[in-house]
């Protein structure tokens, strides 16, 4: 019997851990199409400026909208870009504002696949106040993106 409790202890304590495994997985796995090296150049460049910005110091979109022209921000672009700060582990105020400036500087209506990046960035790094702030400014502009997988990655991400 003793055993036994020990061991529904232990699968309840690797639960989260086999989730959060298995979200690392997934994103890493999605939307790795296959990019130019013009793209693929552009996605880095993007990435060092985001991880090198002094951000909260200094505000980052300027210097975003210096080096990103808004026709750039596909939905492709954005994924690829939020996916390897992802990947990276990179500071998440900062893929927040990355996400914030592709939300008021592209054409194109965001995709389902770059708001639920950019809100795993927040939650994993436990900036759960800015994940319902973002998910508050969604519901407002674009309530077609707030969607199951959107709702468990920020309560599924709180649990752990």
């Amino acid at each position: 019997m003793t055993l036994w409790i020990r061991q529904k202890r232990s699968n309840h304590t690797q639960l989260p851990q086999k989730l959060a495994s298995l979200l690392t997985v997934t994103f890493k796995s999605s939307n790795q199409s296959n990019l130019s090296s013009e793209t693929n150049g552009e996605i880095n460049k993007i990435i060092r400026i985001i991880n090198d910005h002094p951000f909260p110091d200094q505000p980052l979109q300027p210097t975003l909208l210096q080096y990103t022209p808004p026709p750039i921000l596909s939905n492709n672009f954005v994924e690829n870009v939020l996916g390897r700060l992802f990947a990276a582990h990179s500071n998440g105020l900062k893929a927040l504002e990355f996400f914030k400036f592709y939300l008021h500087h592209s054409q194109f209506c965001p995709s389902p696949d770059a708001f639920e990046k950019t809100l795993h960035i927040l939650t994993r790094m436990r900036y759960f106040d800015k994940a319902w702030e973002l998910m508050e400014e969604i519901r407002q502009r674009h309530p077609s993106l707030l969607t199951l997988k959107s709702m468990s990655i920020l309560l599924l991400l709180k649990l752990i």
